[in-house]
């Protein structure tokens, strides 16, 4: 399997930087400014909410975060597609 990419965002490549200097586990935080973000793109018909929301996670699981919390965590629960949940860093 290739090495993952570096991450593009700040926040991802502090995530990075902790889990492989320390190898300790790993909380993100999606900040409830993202989550309206992403709701008001979405609503505006600029992209498709589940796949916009399901990217953003997943960046941090691509970081190495362990958990996400996530204004967005009950409608994660509800999704029918859990393949997303496995997904995870090198």
């Amino acid at each position: 399997m290739p090495p993952p990419k570096r991450p593009r965002r700040l926040r991802h490549a502090v995530i990075c930087r902790v889990k492989d200097t320390w190898q300790v586990p790993t909380v993100a935080y999606e900040v409830s400014g993202e989550y309206a973000m992403l709701r008001a793109g979405a609503d505006g018909g600029v992209f498709a909410w589940t796949e916009a929301l399901m990217e953003s996670l997943l960046a941090f699981k691509r970081a190495g975060a362990d958990a996400i919390l996530t204004s967005a965590a009950l409608e994660i629960a509800e999704h029918p597609s859990r393949s997303y949940a496995t997904t995870a860093r090198g």
